[in-house]
């Protein structure tokens, strides 16, 4: 993106790139999940999980360096005060099935587990804990002009969230030390007939 060869970056975690500006886009709701059959649960259907039993757990987590391990860190860590860290994957996929399978807990997006939870064969762990959440952004390079197709783009994404500011005028980063693990979109000239 800094380079100007991609229109537009969906990011998860903070922006490092002086150059590209970031725009809040939605709103990520995380939550613990675990087998439906996994002991954690034990009689607490309707009651909720103890700190100690989340501290003694196995976490399934997404590699070190990765935005969603960063993220899963800073909201657990402080309440937790250590991850006894089991397996470690490339996607949250990957840790989603790993977790149907009795290995572990993990903090995943809301998005992501929905399908199984639904299936019955992944529980939300209830907690003490505070929401769990983050924020998705659009980042966008300063000096590049919006063709038909990236602006059709932006207003299908502000169309799609809950947040009817979603794509505003953003903030510039400031902060060159890493590069940022974004989803990257090419947007390139549309040609759309009327229907």
């Amino acid at each position: 993106m800094a380079n100007l060869d991609l229109d537009l970056g969906l990011i998860e975690g903070p922006c490092h790139q002086a150059a590209l500006t970031v725009n809040p886009w939605m709103e990520d709701k995380l939550v613990i999940v675990c087998a439906a059959h996994d002991p954690t649960l034990g009689a607490t259907r309707r009651n909720t999980v103890s700190l100690k039993a989340l501290r003694a757990a196995t976490w399934l987590l997404r590699e070190p360096g990765s935005s969603t391990r960063e993220v899963t860190d800073q909201l657990l860590i402080p309440h937790l005060h250590h991850i006894n860290q089991g397996i470690s994957f490339e996607n949250s996929e990957a840790i989603k099935y790993a977790v149907v399978n009795g290995l572990g807990l993990a903090c995943l997006s809301r998005y992501v587990v929905a399908d199984l939870i639904d299936a019955g064969v992944l529980a939300v762990v209830p907690t003490t804990l505070p929401r769990l959440g983050r924020k998705f952004h659009i980042v966008l390079h300063e000096k590049k002009l919006p063709t038909r197709g990236l602006s059709t783009l932006l207003k299908t994404l502000r169309d799609k969230t809950k947040t009817s500011s979603a794509i505003s005028p953003g903030n510039r980063c400031n902060d060159t030390k890493r590069s940022t693990r974004a989803a990257h979109i090419k947007v390139g000239p549309l040609n759309w007939e009327a229907a």
